[in-house]
């Protein structure tokens, strides 16, 4: 059940985002007089992730490195409005804990998600007029990830102590499919030559979909957020 809201949750929102979207091209479009440009580029990006649940009994429990790499798109249907997209492969993830509140030993179970995703991101980006060689730009927008593969750490803990302790388990069957994150980047692009550019950028994506799924006694709630840097080149 929670897969089929979570796609459509997903639909739902790329639809509203979609006609948002195409209204706005309409809009500006009919007052520039500027040909359509379309971008390609390649793009890599570190970044810190991290996991916040929500149900009770648990607490975040740390950043995760990680990165991701792709292709990047950006149409310009104005002179300073582009429709941005691409194709990533992400590795990301978190580290939380949560306790069982019964029994008179207390236990508690660590986990440390690694997980890796198809990024398919969808955002309006907006760009100044270019000062010297360095045109500002910002940018938000929605950020669709389709789980491809997972891999966990997890650590149970008996009165403080560690009782057993697993590693690199495939953890697939524990993190929904689809992730939805609100996306927001600032950066600069930096004319190398008439028709490439050098792209730099800080970037946020702040989740709104639940991450976990639930198992046959636990109801899981998490949020999964990133935080990274961009560097690219556009053509």
């Amino acid at each position: 059940m929670k897969t089929k809201r979570l796609i459509g949750q997903a639909a739902n929102l790329s639809l509203r985002l979609s006609v948002f979207i195409s209204l706005f091209v309409i809009s500006c479009g009919g007052n520039s007089a500027k040909a359509a440009k379309m971008h390609f580029g390649l793009q890599a990006s570190p970044e810190l992730s991290w996991i916040k649940p929500n149900f009770a009994g648990a607490k975040y429990d740390g950043l995760t490195f990680g990165y991701k790499y792709g292709l990047y798109t950006a149409y310009d249907f104005t002179e300073h409005y582009s429709l941005s997209t691409g194709v990533q492969i992400s590795n990301r993830g978190g580290k939380f804990s949560y306790s069982d509140g019964i029994g008179i030993v207390p236990t508690s179970t660590h986990i440390h998600h690694q997980i890796q995703y198809l990024d398919i991101p969808l955002s309006l980006k907006m760009t100044t007029t270019e000062i010297g060689y360095i045109t500002y730009y910002g940018e938000f927008g929605v950020l669709p990830s389709f789980r491809l593969k997972a891999r966990s750490d997890v650590e149970n803990f008996v009165a403080g102590v560690t009782s057993d302790k697993t590693e690199n388990i495939n953890s697939v069957k524990d993190i929904n499919p689809i992730n939805l994150a609100l996306h927001i980047g600032l950066g600069m692009q930096y004319s190398l030559s008439e028709s490439t550019s050098l792209l730099m950028g800080l970037y946020i994506n702040n989740g709104f979909t639940d991450i976990l799924h639930d198992t046959e006694t636990i109801k899981f709630k998490a949020n999964a957020n990133q935080a990274g840097l961009t560097v690219g080149f556009l053509f």
